[in-house]
């Protein structure tokens, strides 16, 4: 009987390839030690909070408002986010719309705790915020259908009336509006979670006022999310349901930074020059990217980032049990990467279109110059490769070039693709042997979109010595 299991396990596939997931060094191995907070001087970095340090020993100590208590600054303009609590957040008829917020969340709260509250009393209450009508009919699925009767009970008298006062208390929990993060902009916004709760349940009640930054953000507030429609709908929202139950229960004392970075045209790789060689590879086909803590984990998003996928982040910094660095953070690093949408998938193939993802890869690849001397393990998987169309062979050889010229070992989940997982560590081996660097990648690129073979490209890379290559880059 023993014969025979160790012949059954000796036929089993692997579950990687490459070095092992723990030779990939990680930031709970080597914790970045940062400048101190109050030592920050750079004007793109805004804070919400006061300097804070963190103290492993007083652990409940917690990061204060960047103003005194009592005291609001408002900024109404176009670098912040317009908030609710702002005397310029007017009705049509110019009368300040705050108090008539003030006023219905405080009646949805004493019906909370009255438990009396129902899913119409929350849709009520939207609607008088924002004295417009509203469709909520797959928030009123998930608490009335899905969740049992005790899970909702729970929601209505103790976790929503806690989000009431979230909202209620967001001109005192933020005593100045976040600035905004535009595109092609490099900029900072270090804020504590508590105000990341604040803000959320705001968005929560959709009292966010329009934001006249034309169209290059989406609603902060999460109307849509509340509309029937498909089912990630709903998975989105027991997520973001389970957040605050999180912190309602135990509000974490931490901190959070959300960068937007736009790479420099000088620090722009050369790809068909570049002499760096191949970094190391770990292809697994069962572990998760979110399951790979420590390494800089790549996050597969559109372009609206901070609408669509802030309930995300802040829902991995509450259940992330990680350290915490010097300022507070949990060592949990996230990097939104947008890919293209292709309607055609052909049009990957584009020289111009491969270059745009080496640039955004790399952008989000490359180590902050605050961890330079810790250089950390990426995170990744099939990128852009679902609803955009993309070919995964081709964004494994972008990530993989990308990943090389950061200087960063990369460890990629095939999502239990046994197949990719051993097609991609073959490849692999194969441009290792030969040495190859990400300009001999480059080469292969650029005959394999030029000659357009009938072969995948991985087997075209397999079949083909970089020193039978014509293309000269």
């Amino acid at each position: 009987m023993a014969h025979q299991d160790s012949s059954l396990q000796a036929t089993e596939p692997a579950e990687f390839r490459g070095v092992p997931l723990d030779d990939i060094p990680n930031l709970f191995k080597q914790p970045p030690l940062l400048v101190d907070m109050q030592d920050i001087r750079d004007p793109a970095h805004a804070f919400l909070i006061k300097p804070f340090a963190y103290d492993p020993s007083k652990p409940d100590n917690e990061p204060e408002p960047i103003h005194a208590a009592g005291v609001y600054v408002d900024k109404w303009d176009d670098d912040h986010v317009r908030l609710p609590c702002s005397p310029y957040n007017l009705t049509n008829k110019n009368n300040p719309k705050w108090s008539i917020i003030q006023n219905a969340l405080i009646y949805l709260q004493q019906k909370c705790v009255e438990n009396i509250a129902s899913v119409y009393d929350i849709k009520e209450t939207i609607e008088n915020c924002n004295g417009a009508q509203f469709d909520i009919g797959c928030l009123e699925h998930l608490l009335d259908k899905v969740y049992k009767e005790d899970e909702r009970a729970h929601f209505m008298t103790k976790v929503l009336p806690e989000m009431i006062s979230f909202a209620l208390n967001v001109d005192t929990i933020c005593t100045e509006p976040p600035i905004l993060l535009r595109i092609g902009g490099n900029r900072a916004l270090t804020f504590s979670q508590r105000q990341a709760a604040s803000l959320l349940a705001c968005a929560f009640f959709c009292l966010f006022p329009r934001q006249s930054h034309g169209h290059t953000y989406q609603s902060i507030n999460f109307n849509k999310l509340f509309e029937h429609g498909p089912p990630w709908k709903l998975e989105k929202l027991k997520c973001l349901l389970h957040y605050f139950w999180r912190v309602t229960q135990n509000m974490p004392k931490g901190v959070l930074t959300l960068r937007r970075f736009t790479l420099p045209d000088q620090w722009r790789p050369n790809w068909t020059e570049s002499q760096t060689p191949m970094c190391s590879l770990h292809v697994n086909k069962n572990t998760t990217i979110e399951d790979m803590a420590g390494l800089l984990q790549i996050d597969f998003a559109n372009e609206f980032i901070l609408c669509k996928r802030m309930n995300v982040f802040f829902y991995l910094a509450v259940n992330n049990n990680t350290g915490r660095d010097n300022w507070g953070r949990r060592l949990c690093h996230v990097v939104a990467m947008d890919a293209i949408c292709f309607s055609n998938p052909c049009d990957q193939y584009f020289p111009a279109c491969i270059g745009r993802e080496l640039d955004k890869a790399f952008t989000c690849f490359r180590l902050p110059r605050s961890y330079e001397q810790r250089v950390y393990g990426i995170a990744t998987g099939n990128w852009g490769c679902g609803a955009f169309r993309g070919n995964k062979e081709l964004k494994a050889i972008i990530q993989i070039m990308a990943a090389s010229e950061a200087r960063r070992p990369l460890a990629y989940a095939t999502w239990h693709d046994q197949n990719l997982m051993d097609s991609l560590w073959t490849v692999y081996e194969c441009l290792l042997r030969q040495q190859a660097t990400v300009r001999d990648i480059s080469k292969y690129l650029l005959e394999y979109v030029t000659r357009r073979p009938q072969l995948s490209l991985f087997d075209f890379i397999r079949t083909t010595p970089i020193s039978s290559l014509q293309i000269k880059p």
